[in-house]
């Protein structure tokens, strides 16, 4: 197995220089640096993680909290940081909280033990779970605004008002809403810059939630049935393949009888028929900022916090037609 001092000999640097390189530190110039990562390639060098952490303090790892791993959203974003933070040198060890608060909080103090320098956490819960872990290792918190975190988040808002002009481009006056949990921010967010951008010129015949779920419940399958709009606003795309799915079965055409329209672009959108028209969140975006965030919290822990709000965009499909 190479050692740091092989990968010196080969690269023809001291081994100060390959330290200086594999933890991003020191002054290095762009030629040595790919010098030595040519040598590290060549050699199939493995930093000892451990030796390292003995030695400087820094374990190289980060956590990532996620609340529900069965929605396709979540493993794509997972593996956007996950990619995104072995390219800054770090490991990600994952939990999925399965939407469960008690699992959230020993999930939290797990990656603690582990000793990891800094957790990315999309919350489940309210912030009081991860206040005291908060004290003890940097977070960044995505998609939710919680006080006293740096956070990173899609421009719900936007995304809100892009769904209610397409809507109204395509001639929907009558639309119905079915959000997922009104106590989850991000969904205040999006419905209420939807009905402030929807309403100057359409009627919203009536308002439900939904769990962030593929099921749809028995009172809003009524509803549904009961008071037909033109088109559906889906809390996300879950939600909307599980109106997708209730209609058909009820043999009600989407969308030739009824619109649908999602948010957030999962890969379910292109495979289901028909194709879901949604609002794409930029995840590559929001990683790459979420572990910037990271980093200089890890880096300078005193500096005030910080939010980012990333951009979105309509990605128009077949489940919305002109009426």
């Amino acid at each position: 197995m190479a050692k740091l001092k092989d990968v010196a000999a080969k690269a023809g640097v001291s081994v100060a220089t390959v330290s200086y390189v594999l933890n991003d530190s020191g002054s290095v110039s762009r030629a040595v640096r790919n010098k030595v990562l040519a040598a590290v390639r060549a050699l199939r060098y493995t930093p000892n993680r451990s030796a390292q952490a003995m030695r400087t303090g820094r374990t190289k790892t980060l956590g990532l909290v996620l609340p529900d791993l069965l929605n396709p959203l979540f493993p794509e974003m997972a593996q956007t940081i996950e990619n995104t933070a072995r390219k800054l040198g770090y490991s990600t060890f994952l939990v999925d909280t399965k939407l469960s608060v008690d699992s959230e909080r020993q999930g939290i103090e797990s990656l603690l033990r582990q000793g990891v320098e800094g957790v990315i956490w999309f919350p489940q819960s309210q912030q009081n779970t991860a206040e005291a872990a908060s004290k003890r290792v940097p977070i960044v918190v995505l998609d939710r605004e919680l006080p006293g975190f740096d956070v990173v988040r899609p421009d719900h808002e936007a995304g809100g008002r892009l769904q209610a002009e397409y809507l109204l481009q395509k001639g929907h006056k009558r639309v119905g809403l079915l959000s997922g949990p009104m106590s989850v921010d991000n969904m205040r967010l999006r419905r209420d810059a939807f009905y402030e951008s929807f309403t100057a010129e359409g009627d919203i015949i009536w308002e439900l939630e939904n769990p962030f779920s593929i099921e749809i419940s028995k009172q809003n399958k009524e509803q549904l049935m009961r008071d037909r709009p033109s088109a559906v606003v889906a809390g996300n795309d879950i939600i909307a393949v599980g109106v997708i799915k209730t209609l058909t079965e009820a043999g009600i055409a989407v969308p030739g009888q009824i619109s649908v329209i999602g948010f957030d672009n999962i890969s379910w959108c292109e495979v289901v028929t028909p194709t879901l028209t949604t609002i794409r969140m930029r995840l590559q975006e929001i990683a790459a900022d979420a572990l910037r965030l990271l980093m200089q919290r890890i880096n300078s822990p005193d500096e005030p916090e910080r939010k980012v709000i990333i951009g979105v965009e309509l990605v128009p499909r077949d489940s919305v037609v002109q009426v």
